[in-house]
């Protein structure tokens, strides 16, 4: 898909990132970035939230998702193994 982007495209994923980079500021965020698979692409997000509805709404306000240029879903997760010292 990033190779596809149209400049419109490509000036809303900048605001995606920036959306992202932000919620990595507030702690909302963990981690996240690419994983190229052929035929497309899709990233991954792992988000530290409260609630289900909590990732919704950072999902949904994300930029990308509002112009419709991404889309996504979400998988809740069990914890169970965590090198949470780092």
């Amino acid at each position: 898909m990033m190779d596809t982007l149209t400049s419109q495209e490509s000036a809303i994923v900048k605001q995606h990132f920036t959306y992202w980079q932000a919620q990595l500021k507030q702690h909302a965020l963990i981690l996240g970035g690419p994983v190229p698979i052929d035929p497309g692409t899709f990233g991954i997000l792992i988000l530290r939230v409260p609630s289900l509805l909590d990732a919704e709404k950072l999902m949904e306000n994300d930029p990308a998702m509002q112009a419709h240029v991404m889309s996504y879903e979400i998988y809740p997760l069990s914890l169970v193994f965590c090198d949470c010292t780092h």
